[in-house]
């Protein structure tokens, strides 16, 4: 391309056809990224993607009766998910039909959210509002129902 062309592309603020194609590979590259990362083999992988995706630091999912059916922390989440049924039912006697308690400590906060079926504990660093809870709530049980 000539120095001129090039230089009055440069002003007017317009990409060249090279460009343009440059950063349509690049949308796409991330998208497929995106698609890959999306879809994991199983549920650990699956909620840690999720995690990932909703800036989560840990979550643990369990069933009504206590027994988790999925954690992304290191440690063992069973503990954990002890003292969060404990004080969810605890809650939930005070104050019937109670869906989702957010408690925050020193630098995290920590969310209780319940469907029904599932009882969902997540950490994490910043806020995370009810309809991001709800969101990975969903996302999770589809993927629980699916396998």
């Amino acid at each position: 391309m000539p120095f001129l062309k090039k230089l009055a592309y440069k002003v007017l603020n317009k990409k060249t056809e090279e460009e343009k194609l440059m950063i349509k590979l690049k949308i796409l590259k991330e998208l497929l990224e995106l698609k890959q990362k999306q879809e994991a083999e199983n549920l650990t992988d699956h909620a840690c993607n999720l995690a990932e995706e909703f800036y989560v630091d840990e979550m643990i999912v369990s069933g009504k009766d206590g027994k988790v059916i999925v954690s992304t922390s290191k440690a063992d989440g069973f503990e954990k998910m002890v003292k969060a049924t404990s004080l969810f039912e605890f809650i939930n006697t005070e104050f019937p039909d109670t869906r989702m308690l957010l408690i925050k400590d020193k630098d995290k906060y920590n969310v209780l959210y319940s469907d029904g079926k599932y009882l969902y504990y997540f950490k994490t660093s910043g806020e995370v509002s009810s309809l991001e809870t709800k969101r990975i709530a969903e996302k999770i049980a589809e993927k629980i129902r699916s396998e």
